[in-house]
């Protein structure tokens, strides 16, 4: 009977730490050979550190591992220079509502900051 006891721990003992431990291992394997960051020796380098150093190791690529920009930034800064272009536009559109520039400036200017050419 105790003889099953220890089985069953021996299997929980696995489930609940090595099981996760290995999981970790894989995505750290996977997010170091994704990463456009570093090169391949470095990659080459903390491959090496996580398995030879094993949870050492894998604690310290996942601390030194730099943290990625929100996907929203880049959405940010679209919108940013986005809104920039409008502005600009309706400021051009009023230059032009009060005969300050010609039409043909007008028409100019507005394809420039749309990126047409003119």
């Amino acid at each position: 009977m105790f003889q099953d006891i220890e089985i069953t721990a021996d299997i929980l003992v696995v489930i609940a730490i090595v099981v996760p431990l290995f999981l970790l291992w894989v995505a750290a394997f996977i997010d170091l050979f994704r990463r456009k960051d570093l090169g391949i020796g470095k990659k080459l380098m903390w491959g090496a550190i996580v398995i030879f150093s094993a949870h050492v190791g894998l604690l310290l690529y996942f601390v030194f591992r730099p943290v990625p920009p929100p996907s929203g930034k880049r959405l940010r800064d679209k919108n940013d220079r986005a809104s920039g272009i409008v502005t600009a536009i309706e400021d051009l559109h009023d230059d032009h509502d009060a005969g300050d520039i010609t039409d043909t400036a007008y028409l100019t200017a507005k394809r420039t900051l749309l990126g047409l050419g003119t």
